[in-house]
């Protein structure tokens, strides 16, 4: 277990300096349903990189949309929320996924008001509602988006993302990023 663990650490670490290589996404003949139900015949063409010890990203494209999937590694599932920061046209936007789904753009050096349920040309699965009392919401054991094509404007994109845990939060991936400066992000070539 403690070889896995470090194979792992090491994967990270080399992932971090990789983060400026372009990760050419892999064309799909599948679409994927983001129903936060991972199922290993719709990301078996994924490009997949470990993000933590707990976390894999699987990303892939068709003709039309770009997927990406945030799963949880444990025996259990995990996820409460995600939020994806991805480039925009000339300008950067942060997608959200939890018990509801929210977009918001950079501007002014900071992320402006959240568009609740307004999410033109993406989609995610949201957390699913529990009780009213103890668990209000049942973890995902993934997170999945979809997205379509038409929000970009060129041929590469750049993306980082921060699980939005407030138990016990994850930093931001790639490491060392932040949801204002891209230089650390991934560049994912379409």
């Amino acid at each position: 277990m403690k070889i896995l663990f470090l194979i792992v650490c090491l994967m990270i670490t080399s992932f971090a300096t990789f983060a400026q290589s372009v990760i050419k996404v892999p064309q799909s003949l599948h679409s994927v349903l983001p129903d936060g139900k991972f199922s290993e015949n719709e990301w078996k063409d994924a490009y997949v990189m470990p993000v933590s010890d707990s976390l894999m990203l699987y990303i892939k494209q068709d003709a039309e949309n770009i997927y990406w999937c945030l799963r949880g590694m444990q025996n259990r599932p995990s996820l409460a929320g995600v939020d994806f920061y991805i480039t925009h046209h000339d300008s950067l936007i942060n997608l959200h996924a939890s018990a509801k789904l929210g977009e918001r753009k950079l501007t002014g050096g900071g992320y402006g008001d959240w568009n609740w349920w307004n999410n033109e040309n993406w989609i995610a699965n949201v957390a699913r509602f529990n009780a009213f009392t103890g668990t209000r919401f049942l973890p995902d054991e993934a997170k999945e988006f979809q997205l379509r094509k038409i929000r970009f404007s060129n041929q590469a994109i750049r993306l980082m993302l921060q699980e939005d845990n407030l138990k016990n939060p994850n930093p931001p991936f790639p490491a060392g990023s932040s949801p204002n400066d891209t230089t650390k992000w991934l560049i994912l070539g379409l």
